[in-house]
């Protein structure tokens, strides 16, 4: 499809303000998000680096408001900290004294702002602060992002280098909107991804229950009352009676693997202890741990729940103590977005953070044993970026909890269909509600699973012995346990085979789970018959891995080799022509027949011979063409591999694949040389000057019919702009093919005009070199380079 998009002006425009009233809303994406007000909670963000004796002598003012605090803080790259303290106020403050109490807070000048508590459609506790969260769309500068924050009236805290383009900003104690105003604004401005509050939330984990039990049973021997492994009907604690056979099918599943350690689980949560012995063992290296809550490597557990949640997937087996876990030879990845015991609080931020880093950093299943609360785009960008990007492209399988609610709505990110939402089952094959057989008065039993159109199907919830904090063991209940006995399956089959796809381990797991208990299977879905309160079934382990084509079980690195090319113009040549390469990877070039290598065809024929470059220093490639009679032209492309034992391949131009050797398969697009005399055309465009357009974001289009019809050898462009600030524009020349080469985007700051600007491949200095500075005048090698309209035909439209 023939491109459009020539030369862009953007600038923001400005948004009149409007009361939001009693409605507080922001956009998930382009859904409109409405939150409710919970005034039993308040919030108080400090300045920055407020000491905690401040803090303390704030909160001893307001005992006749508040009779409760949970103290939080945020930790930012550049070591700066943001303590808020949560506040739970008195119910008998009426509105009017709790308007009093926030006005004398925010004048209180160690307080920076006061915010609200809100509720969506669960016990989850959302509240703001002054903070929220902006992604900008691809290529949007430097320039606008200050201008926008100007228009609105906000700083920025953070750029949040997980993400592209994304920024953490405070609004302006000066701004009369509050942040669901001006994350509004945000959203419906063209320049903008996504923005929203950032959200501090408390109530997000998913534990029912937890006990202790004597903190060691030596040999595994608690592995006869683990029912989820193996089912008598009489082996589950507590006197539970089940169901013999209702269990996970682990022993036969056993019989075929239990596990890989190049298969990583990310356990996004309140950290792992990470000195215990059920546990150490099992923990993957440690430049791939995380704390998002604190910012560092440390992700040390100071809670229970992360613990507890490591324990039932990936507990060291065999090794004469404690239990044993669903993949007890995977490894685990250490990821704490929570705060320390009772609160866990956490923000989106946080949240957004520690799932983009378990991807990005190698895990293969993503286990979220927490949700609920409102939707938001931080949380969903990230695990979609998970489910679309992790694995090199084969998709990261995320698991999550469905709730413990015993509503008929599995709660989010579990709901959200790129996430594998798994329900609790009881030992008696049943949903857990607070009737099941699993159900004893006063032992907090009395809960349920939540259920519904977005659940994938159930797993063990209830009375799993598991590792608990200080080297113990325990009992841990709720969605919590379920979904990472799920994810430790799907560990598993990643086990038996690496490089299946996300889409088909959830196939798998979907068709193959059981259709037990009294239910009725009767709707029709994707994956096979499915229920309402029980999904697909009960998960079965020992059929997903039958089910999982046996295939390769090891990882390697997955970095391509880097290509830096130097073509040849064309022009008349007497002797061989050679092209020259920069190719380097980090875990080395292919050597031999796996060398570096060139493939080209001539003018009169498609067929492809092949040159083996010639390494001529540490990096750089010499490829030397035969002798070419004059008026012969080549085309060409270069292709590379690296020396891991699963090569990864790269071509220049981009598009071509293959290994053993490299780049058998050629990219659409070549590049070109001709051995020939040239003739300089200029052609100039008639339809300047246009005028651009303030206060709007604007393509305009200058067109040059060229009735010329001539092999193109070189290309160069000169251009001549009247306009201040550079770095609002985009320019690029598209061809008569369609072939879009951007010239110059975003670049000179607020520095003014293009000024008799020539670009040519062959100039010593690039546009955007910081040594380049507006106004742009002389000759500059473009951002993309022009040679690959090299070998094009002249004749027809050209857009500038």
């Amino acid at each position: 499809m023939e491109k459009r998009t020539i030369l862009v002006f953007v600038i923001a425009f400005s948004i009149s303000a409007s009361s939001l009233g009693q409605e507080y809303y922001f956009y998930h994406f382009n859904e409109k998000m409405i939150i409710k007000p919970y005034k039993g909670y308040i919030s108080v963000k400090f300045e920055e680096n407020t000491a905690q004796n401040d803090i303390n002598n704030v909160y001893n003012s307001l005992t006749s408001y508040s009779d409760k605090r949970i103290d939080f803080t945020t930790r930012l790259d550049n070591g700066s900290s943001s303590p808020v303290l949560l506040l739970k106020i008195k119910k008998e403050v009426s509105t009017d004294h709790l308007n009093l109490l926030k006005s004398n807070l925010a004048a209180d000048r160690r307080v920076k702002s006061v915010g609200m508590c809100f509720t969506y459609n669960d016990k989850v506790l959302h509240f703001t602060t002054d903070e929220i969260i902006v992604k900008f769309k691809k290529n949007v500068t430097g320039f606008d992002i200050q201008s926008l924050n100007r228009l609105y009236k906000t700083n920025i805290i953070e750029q949040i280098s997980s993400f592209e383009n994304t920024y953490l900003l405070s609004v302006d104690s000066n701004s009369t909107d509050n942040v669901f105003e001006v994350s509004s604004k945000y959203s419906i401005t063209q320049l903008v991804e996504f923005a929203q509050p950032n959200f501090i939330r408390l109530g997000m984990l998913l534990d029912a229950e937890f006990e202790s039990v004597p903190p060691y049973m030596p040999n595994d021997t608690m592995i006869p009352n683990m029912w989820h492994i193996r089912n008598t009907g009489n082996n589950i604690p507590d006197s539970i009676q089940g169901i013999p056979g209702c269990d996970m099918n682990m022993l036969k599943a056993w019989d075929i693997t239990t596990g890989n350690p190049t298969v990583l689980i990310a356990i996004v949560d309140t950290g792992i202890d990470t000195n215990h012995s059920d546990l150490r063992d099992n923990l993957c290296d440690r430049t791939l741990w995380y704390d998002a809550y604190d910012n560092n490597q440390r992700p040390y557990d100071q809670h229970y729940h992360g613990t507890g949640v490591s324990g039932t997937a990936l507990a060291v087996g065999n090794n004469i103590q404690g239990t044993a876990g669903v993949a007890f030879n995977c490894r685990v990845m250490p990821v704490r977005v929570f705060g320390p015991f009772p609160a866990a609080a956490t923000t989106d931020l946080i949240l957004g953070k520690g799932l983009n880093w378990a991807w990005m950093h190698g895990a293969s299943i993503i286990n979220c044993s927490w949700g609920g609360g409102i939707p938001t785009p931080m949380i969903t960008h990230a695990i979609q970026n998970a489910v679309n990007y992790g694995r090199n492209n084969r998709g990261t399988i995320v698991f999550g909890g469905a709730g413990n609610d015993d509503t008929d709505s599995v709660i989010y990110p579990a709901s959200m269909p790129e996430v594998i939402g798994v329900g609790g089952l009881s030992p008696c094959n049943e949903r857990k509600n607070p009737t099941s057989c699993d159900t004893k008065g006063g032992h907090g039993t009395d809960w349920g699973a939540c259920y519904g159109n977005d659940l994938s199907l159930v797993a063990p919830t209830t009375y799993i012995y598991t590792t608990t904090l200080f080297g113990g063991w325990g009992l841990g209940s709720g969605t919590s346990v379920a979904s990472p006995l799920a994810a430790a399956v799907g560990a598993l089959m990643l086990s038996r085979n690496i490089y299946i796809s996300g889409d088909s381990v959830r196939l798998i797991i979907e068709r193959t789970a059981k259709k037990v208990g009294n239910y009725s299977y009767n709707v029709v879905k994707e994956n096979g018959l499915w229920n309402y309160e029980m999904g697909y079934g009960r998960i079965d382990a020992d059929s997903c891995l039958k089910m999982t084509p046996a295939g390769p079980n090891q990882t390697y690195e997955r970095v391509p080799p880097i290509i830096n090319i130097f073509p040849p113009e064309s022009r008349v040549y007497n002797n061989p022509i050679s092209v020259y390469a920069d190719i380097y990877d980090n875990a080395g070039v292919g050597t031999g027949l796996n060398s570096p290598r060139l493939y080209y065809r001539t003018l009169q024929t498609n067929n492809l011979q092949v040159i083996i470059g010639s390494k001529i220093s540490q990096y750089r490639f010499r490829f030397t063409f035969p002798l070419i009679p004059y008026s012969e032209g080549l085309f060409y492309y270069i292709a590379a591999q690296d020396v891991t034992p699963v090569p990864n391949f790269m071509t220049y131009p981009l598009g071509g694949a293959g290994v053993n050797p490299p780049g058998t398969i050629p990219p659409p697009k070549l590049m070109f040389v001709r051995n020939t005399s040239t003739v300089d055309s200029f052609y100039l465009s008639s339809d300047v000057p246009k005028p651009i357009i303030a206060n709007s974001e604007t393509t305009f289009v200058s067109v040059l019919n060229n009735p010329v019809s001539r092999m193109i050898l070189d290309v160069n462009c000169a251009i001549d702009i009247q306009h201040t600030y550079d770095a609002d524009l985009n320019v690029s020349l598209t061809s008569p093919s369609g072939t879009e080469i951007v010239l110059v985007a975003g670049t000179g700051g607020d520095g003014d005009n293009f000024t008799n600007t020539y670009f040519d491949d062959e100039a010593a200095l690039s546009i955007d070199s910081s040594s380049a500075q507006a106004p742009y005048t002389g000759v500059f090698k473009p951002i993309e380079r022009l040679w690959l309209l090299d070998g094009e035909n002249s004749s027809g439209i050209w857009k500038l």
